[in-house]
């Protein structure tokens, strides 16, 4: 599954310190649902919400919709 258990997981990886924003800026598109169903069990959903947010913002326009729709199922709840 990607390793995304791996990046999350602090006493095997060396990238546990990475934000919830580097996580995802990391994370192919086809694979960020997952990264994000992920994080949210690690991390606060604020977090998780608000790295979603930067994403989206500095996305090229034709992710839009794939991220639109992860943000709306994952995030859009939070608050």
């Amino acid at each position: 599954m990607f390793g995304i258990s791996r990046l999350l997981r602090p006493e095997r990886n060396s990238d546990a310190d990475l934000t919830a924003r580097e996580l995802l800026q990391r994370t192919p598109l086809d694979r960020l649902e997952q990264t994000v169903k992920a994080l949210k069990k690690q991390r606060s959903a604020a977090d998780v919400r608000e790295a979603m947010i930067h994403l989206i913002a500095v996305a090229p326009l034709a992710h839009f919709g794939t991220l639109k729709q992860i943000y709306m199922v994952h995030c859009a709840d939070v608050k």
